[in-house]
This record gives C-alpha cells, structure tokens and sequence, in this order.
C-alpha cells in the first residue's frame, strides 16, 4: 500500500533525527574508546592501534554478508538492532569505567569489534532505506542530501563534542552520553520500523557466500553501480594517502602548527555541504551523472593544491585545496547514492551498497600503506602529488557515457 505523503515526510523526519544522533554517536565512540584503552584498561601504543582498528575491520570482514542479512531481517530492524548492540556495549564500558575504573583490555577489544560489526549494519540499511520511506523518486535525492550533510556535520562535531565531554567530565560520562545518542536513535527508529511495510517474505534457499556472489555480479553486470564502485575505490587509495599524512605534511613541509593544519581541514569541511546543496539545483540543469562526473574534477584538483602549496601561502593553499576538494565530495557523495538507489532493484539495494562499501574501504589500508612507502622513499610532498595523480584515475570510469547520461 502507498503511503501518504505526509505519512511518509513524518518517517523520514524520525528516520533523520535517528541517523543524525547515531552519526553523532560514532564520532564521540572514534575518540572516547581509544583513550580509554590508555586511562581505563592498561593499553600500550599497540593496543590503542587495535581498538581504533576493530573499530573499522568490520567493514572489511563483515561488509558484503551484512548485506545480504539487512536485506532478509529488514532495513528498519536492522538499524534498531545495530542501535541496541552499540547501546548496550557502551553502556557496559561506561559501567565499568565508573564503577571498577579498571579492566582488561580484552574487554575493550571485544567491545569494540561489536560496535564496530554494529556500525557495519547501520550503515548499510540507512544508505538502502530512502526508498522505502520516501515513496517519490523525486524525494531521494533532497532526501539522501538530508542524511549526508548530517553524515558531515556529525563527523565535525562528534570529535569537539567527545573531547569537550571528556575535559569537562569524564570518559566515563563522556561514554554515558555516547550510549544515550544511540538510545535517542533506537527510539526514533521504531517509529520509522513501525511505519514501514514488514520485509516482504521471499524464501531464501541460497547459501550465504552464493548471494554475496550474487550480489557481486550484480553491481558488476549494471553499468552505472560498476563504475560508481570503481570510483570509490580508486579514489580512496588517493584521498587515504593524503589524509594519512596531512598533518605530517603540513607541520614538516609547509612549517605550520596543528592548529593551522585543522583550520585547513575545516575549510573542507565547509565545502563538503555547499557542495550538497548546490547538487541540487546542478541536477535540475545538467542531471546527476553528469554532476557527479564534473565533481571529480575539483575532487582531485584540490588534492593537487595540497601538493603544490609552499610559503608563504601555504595555510591559504591549505585550505584552498580543502575547500575545493570538499565541495566536489559534496555534490558527488549525495549524487552517488542516490543512483546507487535508482539503479538498483529494491530487493538488491542493500547488497548494492554493501559491494560499494566493501569496495570503497578496502581501498583505504592500501592508500595508507602507499603512503608510508612514498613517504620513506620521495618524501611527504610527494604523497600528496602521487594520491592526486591516483585520484585522477577515477576520471576515466566516472566520465564514461553511462555515468554521464545518467538523469
């Protein structure tokens, strides 16, 4: 049954509020866990590099069967549950923090690999889930702009916020208040899963490894999801190499302070939801591929800036190339996945975006190991000219004419 249009307005009103204190939520978990590795569990420099790395690893162990599962359990249920596991882990942490004070760090570890696997379930229904709460095509797209600006804000703020909440309290109040931003998620999606249809019942009799095959050949087989997944994975080796080493580059090469170095990073993201919303009204002029293809030029053109700033305009290059560099990401995220939904039956959306994530983070590990060899062997200004030159790679998938004539 179609829903009314207001009916669905209020869904997505929930399903946005849920997503925006969820985002919110990882990026106070990205700070807050690995200093509580040091203060709380005993953690070496080591350990902290493996609770920040099983916070991640799950995109790449669980990325594609997640796919397949939100797919069979539901969008709306998947990202309850996902909300209810990183709800309950850090609330458990907290406990221990205010309670014991001290525990292993095994613990630590194991708590952050579940919120980490959670993380992998949410992230793969809410980048599905649009068009089964908005019913319009024509609404994906604002709605989609919607969920990535507070994808971008939320990865801003969530940092100032955690470090705000650690100085002034402590981690385990930092933490507390981390659990209850998933608590306010899970509560706004059952809402949202209470208003949609129920998962409709197909009999699944293939193996898990044949679906995800399956769903491989899938995006594989359908021009616009292959060359969208190309592009993420190109491009990240390029943007991996130089986040890696920005600030090292900065401080080293260009002589600034950290401080100079994170107004650069700010400036990109200032960029990142102009650019958003100014795909908008790009679309309506030129259609969305072709905005997502003109995208990638000041995507790696402001790579480019960051290798070729000097003195003594360095900070002004910075943030220049920043700046640029986010309004290309901007109008290409929120154009991206909206094809992605577009091109793709609904029953595969999920596994769609699961071949991209898996796809588009597995390349992040090699763009960070490319930059510790280019790094040792040409130097840092070099890391940088090199991702631009990877970066520019994606160019040639992302201005083929299926992608460039796409509406």
């Amino acid at each position: 049954m179609r829903r009314k249009p207001h009916r669905a307005r209020s869904t997505f009103g929930w399903l946005w509020a849920g997503q925006s204190a969820s985002v919110l939520g990882d990026q106070v978990t990205l700070i807050a866990l690995p200093l509580v590795a040091v203060a709380h569990a005993g953690g070496s420099t080591s350990d902290i590099a493996v609770v920040a790395t099983l916070l991640k690893l799950p995109f790449l162990v669980l990325g594609l069967p997640a796919g397949v599962w939100v797919t069979r359990w539901g969008l709306g249920r998947s990202m309850l549950g996902a909300d209810l596991v990183r709800l309950l882990v850090l609330g458990f942490i907290a406990a221990l923090i205010l309670l014991r004070g001290e525990f292993s760090i095994v613990v630590l570890m194991t708590a952050a690999a579940l919120i980490g696997s959670a993380t992998v379930f949410f992230q793969i229904a809410y980048q599905s889930i649009v068009p089964e709460v908005v019913p319009d095509q024509a609404g994906w797209h604002p709605a989609n702009l919607r969920l990535t600006l507070s994808e971008s804000w939320g990865m801003l703020a969530g940092p100032a916020l955690g470090g705000l909440l650690i100085s002034v309290w402590s981690l385990g109040v930092a933490l507390s208040l981390d659990a209850l931003t998933f608590a306010l998620s899970a509560a706004t999606l059952v809402v949202v899963t209470l208003s949609l249809p129920p998962p409709a019942r197909r009999v699944e009799t293939a193996p898990l490894f044949t679906s995800i095959r399956v769903g491989f050949r899938y995006v594989l087989d359908r021009p616009v999801l292959r060359g969208i997944m190309v592009v993420g994975a190109v491009f990240n080796i390029g943007v991996a190499m130089f986040e890696t080493m920005l600030v090292l580059y900065g401080v080293k090469t260009l002589s600034l302070d950290v401080a100079q170095v994170g107004v650069a990073v700010a400036a990109g993201g200032l960029g990142f939801p102009l650019g958003g919303l100014a795909s908008g009204r790009l679309n309506r002029r030129f259609g969305k591929g072709r905005v997502m293809a003109l995208a990638g030029i000041p995507s790696v053109a402001g790579i480019a800036v960051l290798g070729l700033a000097t003195q003594p305009v360095a900070l002004v290059l910075l943030a220049t190339g920043m700046l640029v560099f986010g309004l290309g990401q901007g109008a290409f995220a929120v154009n991206a996945v909206t094809l992605r939904h577009e091109h793709a039956e609904p029953h595969m959306r999920a596994q769609a975006t699961s071949v991209h994530r898996f796809a588009s983070w597995g390349a992040l590990p090699v763009g960070t190991l490319l930059a510790g060899l280019v790094a040792g062997v040409l130097g840092l200004r070099a890391v940088m000219l090199v991702g631009a030159a990877i970066s520019a790679l994606c160019l040639v998938p992302l201005w083929s004419p299926e992608i460039r004539r796409a509406p």
